[in-house]
């Protein structure tokens, strides 16, 4: 005789109550077994992964190892996130062991790659940074000095022009009275 269990669980059960619930529970604990390996798996997975990480700080900068230490954190949340999530739902599917297995180890490796590849993406925008700031701070220092220099220019190139203005009439005047005395010298003549 089968049945449904009361709290939804479609199982197949054999006239007596407590043998559904035994297949019910045995099933739960299944689950629980799965989700157990899987922890491991990941700590183990996270172990190998601050291995690689430390061996390439080791030849990197202290800042590198420091944002790579909190890269590894964010990452981990995520990834563990991420497994309970695909957990909840083979559960829900009940799926077969195997394919849990299988899918576990693709994700993994999926995931390994992924974090690679978002390591070197934000060792790369960090140089960029680095570099474009340096290069801004360059041009504003520049920036500041052709400025100045100019302005001091144009402060000069106004005296020389007045300077000049005022010797140009003086020089007139002196040809003017240099004129009148000569003629007056003429005229006594």
């Amino acid at each position: 005789m089968s049945g449904l269990h009361p709290q939804g669980g479609a199982l197949v059960y054999v006239c007596d109550q407590n043998n559904m619930i035994i297949a019910f529970t045995f099933i739960v604990h299944i689950c629980q077994l799965m989700l157990l390996l899987m922890m491991m798996m990941i700590i183990i997975m996270m172990r190998m992964m601050m291995m690689v990480v430390m061996m390439m700080v080791m030849t990197s900068m202290m800042i590198m190892m420091m944002m790579m230490m909190m890269m590894m954190v964010m990452m981990a949340s995520m990834m563990i996130m991420m497994m309970m999530m695909m957990m909840m739902m083979m559960m829900m599917m009940m799926m077969m062991v195997m394919m849990m297995m299988m899918m576990i180890i693709m994700l993994m490796m999926m995931m390994m790659m992924m974090m690679m590849m978002m390591m070197m993406m934000m060792m790369m925008m960090m140089m960029m940074m680095m570099m474009m700031i340096m290069v801004m701070v360059m041009m504003i220092e520049i920036d500041e000095y052709d400025v100045a220099h100019d302005v001091d220019d144009d402060v000069y190139d106004c005296d020389d022009d007045k300077d000049d203005e005022e010797n140009d009439s003086d020089d007139d005047d002196d040809d003017e009275a240099s004129q009148i005395t000569h003629r007056a010298s003429l005229r006594h003549q």
